[in-house]
């Protein structure tokens, strides 16, 4: 889709306009990428699904600290992440 073609959303947050880039563009997206994003690892997605073979959000809880941080994360990061998997 072209920015052209983008219905004008003054005022609308990156979060808003990302759902609406989603909606337009038929992008599923599963549970998995909903949490990543959520908690701002969306980044961290490839790296998750290609190079370990995650495919849900319980599989995230079996990764420890020093595997987190091999993808990438800082030590905050990692500790966050597992902390917010044991949460929810």
């Amino acid at each position: 889709m072209w920015l052209s073609e983008w219905p004008k959303r003054d005022g609308w947050t990156i979060d808003q306009w990302d759902s609406e880039w989603r909606k337009l563009n038929n992008f599923e997206e599963d549970g998995l990428s909903t949490w990543l994003r959520t908690h701002q690892l969306d980044k961290y997605e490839a790296a998750l699904r290609d190079g370990l073979g995650a495919t849900v959000v319980a599989d995230l809880r079996e990764l420890t600290t020093a595997e987190w941080e091999e993808l990438g994360l800082k030590p905050l990061e990692a500790k966050r992440a597992l902390r917010e998997l044991a949460e929810g």
